[in-house]
């Protein structure tokens, strides 16, 4: 019990020492800073206690999941039995807000649409390729810091491309 009073009144004056935050409760992962909650990925509003709806995130649920995929990337792409490709490849906003379109996949000059899922990852439904290539294709993709990672299946063989910034 002495452990717990202990711990909570620890937490109470770190949040206390903030600006503002003496009574504000962040959920979800929040943080507040100057009284405002600071939420993180698709929570928002005042406590971060509403979920925005898919494709959109940030507060008031105004900013489009899409932005943080949105420009050219150095890949480098590998799969079984195939030399490794060194390449850029670019991500630009689709028709509507859920999905992008990722250029020059491993250097092949071919376009696919991802339709993006939740925060951080898409999915490329099967579908088939515009450009160079227009044969079927599926797969995924996701987002981890500033580094980007796509699965993609063409003509059977399963690509994996490692993008930065």
């Amino acid at each position: 019990m002495l452990i717990f009073l202990l711990v909570t009144t620890l937490m109470v004056g770190v949040q206390s020492c903030k600006p503002g935050c003496a009574d504000k409760q962040c959920l979800n992962g929040g943080e507040c800073r100057s009284g405002r909650c600071q939420c993180e990925g698709r929570w928002s509003g005042e406590s971060c206690d509403s979920l925005c709806a898919i494709g959109y995130e940030g507060r008031f649920c105004a900013t489009p999941s899409s932005v943080k995929f949105l420009r050219t990337w150095n890949a480098v792409t590998t799969a079984p039995g195939l030399p490794e490709s060194k390449h850029t490849l670019t991500i630009t906003q689709g028709n509507i807000v859920q999905r992008i379109v990722i250029s020059n996949f491993n250097g092949e000059g071919f376009n696919v649409v991802g339709t993006i899922l939740d925060y951080n990852r898409f999915e490329i439904l099967p579908q088939n390729a515009t450009g160079s290539y227009t044969g079927p294709v599926d797969g995924s993709g996701y987002l981890n810091g500033n580094k980007l990672g796509i699965n993609l299946t063409k003509q059977g063989i399963d690509y994996f491309a490692n993008c930065n910034k």
